[in-house]
């Protein structure tokens, strides 16, 4: 199986985007590399029958003490008095099974084999493309906003080139199986 798996353990949203998209040049080398040296695979996402999918957490087995998140400190509820008892302490609710930010990722070869990709795959795929094509294209990693406020802890990968931003993963949305724009170099169209 084509996969690694990462684990970017920050708590700041201002580190994470830049850390991204360090680890988004490697990938896009990688996949450099192996689209240099697998000639047989599909010129683009859209002949590949790629989709867009939402991140994988990885598997990581069982939770041990090691990895199980701290537990959050009780607090007591209400004010104190003299008349009343003191309130009982309440828990924080427990943090959900699915806080590992440990995310897989697939190059290339994972991407066509699984026929899936997230926005970060697709966006480390393109740019391999494009530079391999000698066009210049780098992948940036967006906080998602809403409002024109930033959600915490909510990325999107793009690929930014001369000519402007591409989004594979919205266009696998939008026109799945269709030509990849300028970063598919087939000739013969899609079905």
């Amino acid at each position: 199986m084509r996969q690694m798996q990462f684990n970017l353990d920050l708590n700041d949203d201002t580190l994470f985007g830049p850390a991204c998209a360090e680890l988004a040049e490697a990938l896009v080398a990688v996949n450099m590399l192996e689209l240099r040296n697998t000639p047989d695979l599909p010129c683009c996402l859209g002949c590949g029958e790629v989709r867009y999918t939402l991140p994988v957490v990885c598997d990581s087995g069982p939770r041990t003490a090691a990895t199980t998140p701290r537990p959050r400190r009780t607090a007591p509820v209400g004010f104190r008095t003299a008349r009343r008892k003191r309130p009982a302490a309440v828990a924080a609710p427990p943090l959900p099974d699915a806080v590992d930010s440990c995310q897989a990722l697939l190059d290339v070869r994972g991407i066509y084999k699984h026929k899936r990709g997230t926005c970060f795959d697709l966006a480390c795929e393109r740019a391999a493309r494009l530079r391999l094509a000698g066009k210049e294209a780098t992948v940036v990693i967006e906080q998602r906003t809403y409002g024109g406020k930033p959600l915490p802890g909510q990325f999107h990968a793009v690929v930014r080139t001369e000519e402007g931003i591409q989004d594979p993963a919205a266009e696998l949305q939008q026109h799945p199986g269709q030509c990849s724009g300028q970063a598919c170099n087939c000739t013969g169209g899609h079905p």
